[in-house]
């Protein structure tokens, strides 16, 4: 037990902060990665991240996805880095936003929320190119809450130094 204490303080110990730039980037994924019946499941995914504020470090962004089967994404979110090796960067994040459904995919309500994970490698240049996996739900707002899980490919660059 102490041995597994003390690789977990080890582990967080060396978290560090990431760097201190904004980000544009670009992803192509697919919606609904656990719904088997979703007809034109692709997603394109632009976001805008701006520089880490002061306060904890959470760097706010702007997004926007469309789907091959018309469903529109349009949110905002906050996200905060961290190296967990030299060239490996997490960055959990949540967000809210506006969803428009299609005849393919109904979450229940317009507002959704975002919550997930982006798994990153960051070349010398600061580019990342990385995995992102986010829950969208309406956190029981409209009267069925179906939620539906995206899954993306995703290149980041740097901006805004």
């Amino acid at each position: 037990m102490k041995l597994i204490l003390l690789v977990v303080a080890t582990s967080i110990s060396q978290l560090n902060y990431a760097n201190e730039t904004g980000f544009f980037t670009v992803s192509v994924g697919h919606a609904g990665v656990f719904d088997r019946d979703l007809d034109d499941p692709e997603v394109v995914k632009l976001e805008y991240r701006f520089k880490p504020t002061k306060f904890l470090q959470l760097a706010p962004g702007l997004g926007v996805s469309r789907a091959g089967n018309n469903a529109n994404f349009v949110f905002g979110f906050v996200e905060r880095d961290f190296y967990v090796k030299k060239h490996w960067v997490v960055s959990p994040n949540f967000g809210a936003g506006f969803f428009n459904d299609s005849e393919s995919l109904n979450l229940g309500y317009d507002i959704q929320f975002r919550s997930g994970v982006r798994i990153a490698y960051e070349f010398e240049n600061k580019m990342r190119l990385g995995v992102e996996l986010f829950h969208l739900s309406n956190g029981g707002l409209g009267d069925s809450n179906p939620g539906t899980e995206p899954a993306f490919l995703s290149l980041s660059v740097p901006f805004g130094n």
